[in-house]
């Protein structure tokens, strides 16, 4: 729409501009006209394509009529007003643009809300200039090293951001995404070069040129002192599990020092501009070729465009047989969260009359990358003493815990991350891993987090806790998919919820299914919804235990509940991540404890309050008890039962 509003000004109305920067102006007014609409209705929180998302064609057509309006009456102003007009519109795009960008820069994707302040502000900021300070911009008169200038800056911001630094995070995490680069690269490649192209031009042509020299000054001092930050002075960073990252305070105050010089000598710097043009030219371009090559590295070295094969597809498993084991493993989900819940609310597991909770279970690994293959396999005996020599490939042969309820005629399906079903020999008994997967990604969305990734690592220790990312960012680009995502507990809800549980015809099956729980961060509600800016771990046990509520309601509801042996549990208890965490949000916890939750109950087991075990118990125990639930003559293979 900004091309045609531009070729009628030029060919209808005769005015002589700059097609490229004309039509960009026009899209930028069309972008917050739609905007301002959107925010009116509703839809501030959301970016501006997520509204087009499903629309019908009345629906574009609506859309098309608004901006034909907006363009009309800009020419009547136009006409009114001339070149007073002409010259307040044009000033109001280029601080427009100049803040947009420096929020992209800085901070993230722009959302409805965003840019309409954004525009408000630069409506005023035009108006002070006009009317208070006799501003009068000479329209498209900048000079060419400006340009040149901007867009080696935002180039360099891009291949860093959009490019490279995405890459370098999925190169050496690539198991744990459950899409390929091959679905990320054209996501981020599009906004990189839409983020190179539009904003230089927008700024360069409208922006004033001392709004215009800050802009490029707070760019270039942002590109190259993340640059130093993250190649010399972050050295080695913890992982990311939920837990605040904390820097003791002479290492914080030494970098802050050291970014404060650099800045300085920026500042000092960019008093010869022409000189300090150069210089930022050549030093950025430089950073770009390094980056590139870097760039080229991953894609020869790492075959990070690896095509993904197969997935744990959702699809099937909320179909049940007319026997079913169901186990829930609600992840780090420990008997002293329990007791916090309880002391909120006493009656809060009620709904688990019919079980028997033992609690005093240990798990046999402190972190989920060993318990879960252990928990699906029944392990290795003679490599289960300590985690750093369990060596899990070993634990997935031909007589592994799975495979054992397979040979019984079960259906097994299980909702997991890829990584760990993925190692079977020979066959996979797991049905549910299959090729035929669907993963669509969000773009805006997919930009927002890869550069908030970046931006963490590129930020002084200060000031890196703004831009703290987790799992969940990765996961939250996903826009459709039938592949399950850890960490999308709410989803799992909605659809239990809304499809219910069936039987699907099969004799035997046994459900397995692997959720966020208790686990850090804190993000979901009481009701189990995401909620990202939340932290509120009390509220997010309740929320675990209210999804396994549902789906015990609807067990019910279709007749299955009785011939089902139920298991809740966890992967693993409190661990050193998880007590931080704890800590980080205000809760204490006994760091010397960690008990899983187990609660169990067998088939046509009912009883009107809740049993509680408190002999010692190990999840060892766990293998033997599921087989004999499933044949009473079984002969104990891995430990002994619960019973034993």
């Amino acid at each position: 729409m900004g091309l045609i509003f531009s070729l009628i000004d030029n060919m209808v109305l005769k005015k002589k501009r700059n097609l490229l920067s004309t039509s960009l102006m026009y899209g930028v007014i069309n972008y917050v006209s739609v905007a301002l609409g959107r925010a009116i209705v509703g839809s501030g929180d959301n970016y501006l394509s997520y509204s087009f998302y499903g629309k019908e064609l009345r629906g574009y057509i609506k859309v098309a009529i608004l901006l034909v309006a907006v363009y009309v009456f800009n020419v009547i102003l136009n006409k009114i007003f001339k070149d007073r007009y002409e010259k307040w519109l044009r000033t109001t795009i280029g601080i427009y643009s100049a803040l947009a960008a420096m929020y992209m820069v800085f901070w993230d994707q722009l959302i409805i809300n965003i840019s309409c302040i954004i525009f408000i502000i630069a409506v005023v900021a035009s108006f002070v200039l006009l009317i208070c300070f006799k501003y009068a911009p000479e329209i498209e008169s900048n000079p060419k090293p400006t340009f040149i200038l901007l867009f080696v800056l935002f180039g360099l911001f891009s291949v860093m951001h959009y490019i490279v630094g995405p890459a370098e995070i999925y190169a050496y995490s690539k198991e744990d995404f459950i899409y390929s680069y091959l679905d990320l690269a054209p996501h981020l490649w599009s906004g990189a070069i839409l983020f190179t192209l539009i904003f230089p031009v927008l700024i360069g042509s409208y922006t004033p040129q001392k709004i215009q020299r800050l802009t490029c000054f707070f760019i270039a001092a942002y590109n190259l002192t993340g640059y130093i930050q993250f190649f010399l002075l972050n050295g080695q960073m913890s992982s990311l599990d939920g837990s605040e990252q904390k820097w003791d305070a002479s290492k914080m105050i030494i970098n802050a020092i050291v970014w404060i010089v650099i800045l300085i000598l920026l500042i000092v710097l960019a008093k010869k501009f022409k000189k300090a043009k150069k210089l930022i030219i050549g030093v950025s371009i430089y950073i770009m070729l390094i980056q590139t090559i870097s760039y080229v590295y991953l894609f020869t070295s790492m075959d990070i465009t690896q095509k993904k094969d197969k997935q744990v597809i959702e699809d099937s498993v909320f179909e049940l047989g007319k026997e079913n084991i169901i186990v829930f493993v609600l992840d780090a989900y420990d008997n002293q969260e329990i007791q916090m819940v309880l002391e909120d609310n006493p009656n809060y597991i009620e709904p688990l009359h019919d079980f028997t909770y033992y609690n005093n279970m240990n798990s046999r690994f402190y972190y989920t990358d060993f318990s879960l293959p252990y928990m699906l396999t029944g392990g290795n005996k003679d490599e289960l003493d300590a985690e750093d020599k369990a060596d899990t490939y070993t634990w997935y042969d031909n007589d592994c815990f799975l495979k054992d309820i397979e040979s019984y005629g079960y259906d097994i399906r299980i909702l997991t991350e890829k990584k760990y079903v993925d190692k079977f020999v020979d066959t996979n008994p797991v049905k549910n891993y299959e090729e035929d997967s669907v993963c669509i990604l969000d773009e805006e969305k997919t930009l927002s987090h890869f550069a908030n990734a970046i931006r963490y690592r590129n930020m002084p220790f200060m000031l890196k806790g703004f831009y703290r990312y987790g799992i969940y960012d990765f996961i939250d680009v996903i826009a459709d998919t039938n592949i399950y995502r850890m960490g999308t507990d709410d989803k799992f809800d909605d659809i239990v919820n809304a499809k219910g549980l069936k039987e699907s015809g099969i004799d035997k099956a046994y459900r397995f299914y692997h959720l966020y729980g208790a686990h850090a961060p804190y993000y979901m509600t009481e009701d189990a919804r995401m909620d990202y800016s939340s932290c509120d771990p009390i509220a997010q046990f309740k929320g675990a235990l209210k999804i396994v509520y549902d789906y015990l309601r609807e067990l019910k509801e279709s007749g299955l509940y009785d011939n089902s042996t139920i298991i809740i549990t966890a992967d693993h208890g409190l661990n050193p991540g998880q007590v931080d965490a704890l800590k980080d949000a205000g809760l204490s916890c006994d760091e010397s404890k960690s008990n899983p939750i187990f609660f169990i109950k067998l088939k046509n087991e009912y009883h009107d309050e809740l049993n509680v075990d408190s002999k010692p118990l190990s999840h060892d125990q766990m293998f033997d008890t599921v087989m004999k639930c499933i044949d009473n003559g079984w002969n104990n293979k891995y430990y002994e039962t619960i019973w034993d």
